[in-house]
């Protein structure tokens, strides 16, 4: 009967929620470096060198401002520059295993904000730990969670950016400097991988009108 209350004070839904976004991690970080190189990464990678050689360069080099084909000029790539500024300056040999373990670090942050939403909605651990669950086992994202440094760490900002509307609008009318300024910055972050994440300023400007017509 000890053994079984003991077992039940572990086992609580917070604890559940934090085993599983460590098993995940594990999952993850096991995986990664066994992760393919897909056709998106051979395209993207090497754009996102050149980016970062124009930096080094001063403006010099502007061959990546000459993608008469790829239009890649006009993507949002923060993520891809990332790795490839990255690699530059540690001297990376194996660069896709880097762009690899990124994308597990943003498909786990996808994870655990996917969780938050499902606890600040619901204010119970075992939806959030459904939530996370739910994401692991949905192919589409896990399959695209290591070569993906575009749609994943958009969806990770974009759930970023939810959580912490959610977290300024309950704190509203007085939000909190820390909630303005996280929230601030998943807006930007998510902009700067795709501009699709400029909606994130439209659900928050519905979120505040709602909130004053409810009360």
């Amino acid at each position: 009967k000890k053994f079984m209350n003991k077992a039940l004070d572990i086992l609580t839904a917070r604890n559940v929620f934090t085993g599983i976004l460590a098993i995940a991690a594990i999952l993850l970080a096991f995986l990664a470096p066994k992760a393919a190189v897909n056709v998106d990464e051979q395209l993207h990678y090497p754009h996102a060198k050149k980016v970062i050689n124009w930096y080094f360069t001063k403006g010099e080099d502007t061959s990546c401002l000459n993608t008469p084909v790829t239009n890649l000029k006009y993507y949002g790539q923060s993520v891809d520059n990332l790795t490839a500024l990255f690699n530059r300056v540690f001297k990376i040999e194996n660069e896709f295993v880097v762009r690899h373990y990124t994308g597990a670090l943003f498909f786990w942050l996808l994870l655990f904000f996917g969780g938050r939403i499902g606890y600040q909605l619901s204010g119970n651990y075992w939806i959030a730990a459904l939530t996370v669950v739910s994401i692991i086992i949905m192919p589409r994202l896990f399959g695209q969670a290591f070569c993906n440094l575009k749609d994943i760490p958009f969806a990770t900002g974009y759930a970023a950016g939810i959580s912490m509307i959610i977290r300024f609008v309950k704190e509203f009318p007085k939000p909190r400097w820390s909630t303005s300024i996280l929230l601030g910055l998943s807006i930007a972050f998510t902009c700067s991988v795709r501009i699709g994440g400029l909606i994130l300023f439209a659900y928050l400007g519905l979120a505040i009108i709602a909130l004053l017509i409810l009360k």
